[in-house]
């Protein structure tokens, strides 16, 4: 009988520290002076301030029922780093369906990620702006009180700042109040890579049957030069892309909807929800191969991020925001 009740007790200690299979992703510390522990429980590491952004990579329940969660902690909204990895008590961090709910679109980077909820209200991770500054920039995540309905969101590529378009055909910027021609405001010139310098589109980019294409530059440390990856979907769902390795490994890839590139891999949405994704540098890629009933996708160079029909998020891979100058240990 004690050793029925010792294994008993065994088993019950195993559930209270079990980890939870979904990555959160993002979110936001959501109190003031909050301590960041070694483990569950354990000494503490540092304090973090409140609206500090945090990737949550793992949970635990500890003995006494309270929920934990494993975090790399990064941005600030004053743009201090916080380059730390520990864990902190869930009560204490806005994550998963707190703030990532009712979403109709979003855009991410390396530099930040935006969506826009059905409410017309947005939502930010990486670089929001205090609101409002000295310059009296407001914060993304006041936009919609003080510019009327968004429709529309995204990052430009020339820089660590968000947009939107609104329902005026306003385009505002997180660092400069601009106001464009409704052409302007409407067209997709915002969304589309620059094509890297001294390279050349590939042959194949005036295709007619090509539905979208993507071009990058990245740094290959063993060839010492730089690489230019291009992807494109066809009407019919098939993938074609330079260099003929990549090329190669997006060849059985068919219905798929939407493809999105980052500097390490291409990802593909396809038809059916579900997704697919090719690595060409790093080690470690997000795993999306789980992921059903997704509407859109967004990534940026070591994560993903994919919206459900329900309006609620999913994330993979193991990304944090940094400031300028900042290189993570």
């Amino acid at each position: 009988m004690k050793r029925l009740l010792l294994c008993a007790a065994l088993l019950m200690l195993l559930y209270l520290f079990s980890a939870s299979a979904e990555t959160l992703g993002f979110g936001y510390v959501n109190a003031t002076d909050v301590a960041l522990r070694r483990g569950v429980g354990g000494a503490i590491l540092t304090r973090l301030p409140k609206d500090t952004c945090v990737w949550i990579s793992d949970s635990k329940t500890d003995a006494q029922g309270a929920l934990w969660y494993k975090i790399n902690a990064g941005l600030h909204v004053n743009h201090a780093n916080y380059d730390y990895s520990g864990w902190m008590k869930a009560d204490f961090i806005d994550a998963g369906d707190a703030i990532w709910h009712d979403v109709t679109a979003l855009a991410a980077d390396n530099s930040g990620l935006i969506v826009l909820r059905s409410d017309g209200s947005t939502e930010t991770a990486g670089r929001p702006i205090i609101a409002p500054d000295a310059s009296g920039l407001i914060s993304p995540r006041g936009w919609a009180a003080h510019y009327g309905k968004v429709i529309r969101v995204g990052l430009p590529p020339w820089g660590n700042e968000y947009f939107i378009v609104t329902e005026n055909n306003e385009f505002i910027s997180s660092v400069n109040r601009l106001r464009v021609a409704e052409g302007m405001a409407k067209a997709d010139s915002c969304e589309t890579a620059e094509i890297p310098e001294g390279q050349k589109l590939p042959a194949w980019s005036g295709d007619a049957d090509l539905m979208d294409f993507h071009i990058i530059g990245i740094w290959n440390d063993a060839k010492k030069a730089n690489l230019t990856v291009s992807v494109g979907l066809r009407s019919d769902g098939t993938m074609i892309a330079e260099p003929a390795s990549l090329n190669a490994s997006l060849a059985d890839w068919k219905d798929i909807a939407v493809i999105r590139l980052s500097d390490s891999f291409v990802v593909g949405l396809k038809k059916d929800g579900t997704a697919l994704l090719s690595a060409f540098s790093g080690s470690n890629p997000p795993d999306v191969s789980r992921w059903q009933d997704v509407i859109a996708i967004a990534c940026g160079s070591d994560y993903c991020v994919g919206l459900k029909k329900d309006g609620t998020l999913l994330f993979a891979g193991d990304h944090i925001f940094m400031g300028e100058g900042h290189t993570r240990n």
